[in-house]
């Protein structure tokens, strides 16, 4: 941050921006905020292009400058409606903020732009689940695993909601068909795991618990696992 050559020091800004200020040397947080500076003079110089606008509001919301890094995205948009990184990040944003509505709106947005956006699915798909909107959340999760069959979490959120609304052999259905991927395999295993529990199903809990604790050791300190474990050894 204090080099001599302005484009290291414009870099490590970049690399710096989320870093607590508060924890550094006087001498070190005075260099940092430097080359802060240096590099929102850096980024000023592209402010025709959306992507300036789009970095500007990524340095301002990892400084924790929630309005300044709105009004970045926002101006983003502006030059290029159809961006969706940026009306994501907007969204993100919004979000932490605490503005649910307004993520809403961004996110049905970017969904319409791109409908491959697994990320922007999982988002929704999050709102749906927090509102207990769960037909809606299915919905959402549903697209974010068919953009993405292995979004982290999808496949545990989407058997929550599944559950939720009353649909656990839709749920079984999409989770037997992700055992099948090595990749996918454990996260269904424990779907599988929560959905026989929910129906009731002991045995087949259990069955679906040795079969994890085969496939992800690790899985037996989930109480839940543990306690069917513990129970009997059977297996489907």
């Amino acid at each position: 941050a204090s080099d001599p050559v302005r484009a290291v020091r414009v870099n490590a800004a970049w690399g710096l921006r989320g870093i607590d200020l508060a924890e550094l040397t006087p001498e070190h947080r005075s260099s940092v905020q430097a080359a802060f500076a240096d590099w929102k003079t850096f980024a000023a110089i592209g402010s025709d292009e959306p992507e300036s606008h789009h970095n500007m509001g990524i340095f301002l919301s990892a400084q924790g400058e929630g309005a300044e890094a709105e009004a970045a995205y926002r101006r983003a948009i502006t030059l290029e409606p159809r961006a969706v990184g940026p009306r994501h990040n907007l969204a993100m944003l919004l979000i932490a903020m605490g503005r649910i509505d307004m993520a809403r709106t961004e996110l049905d947005a970017l969904v319409a732009i791109d409908p491959g956006f697994a990320a922007a699915w999982y988002a929704l798909g999050m709102i749906h689940g927090e509102e207990s909107r769960w037909p809606e959340a299915v919905r959402a999760l549903s697209a974010c695993l068919k953009a993405d069959p292995l979004y982290p979490r999808a496949l545990t959120d989407i058997t929550h909601a599944y559950l939720n609304a009353g649909v656990p052999n839709v749920a079984r259905v999409v989770l037997m068909s992700a055992i099948q991927h090595e990749q996918t395999k454990r996260e269904a295993l424990a779907g599988l795991v929560r959905v026989a529990v929910a129906s009731g199903d002991r045995s087949e809990a259990r069955g679906w618990a040795a079969e994890l604790s085969r496939a992800d050791p690790a899985a037996t300190k989930n109480p839940l696992v543990a306690e069917l474990l513990a129970e009997s050894p059977t297996t489907p």
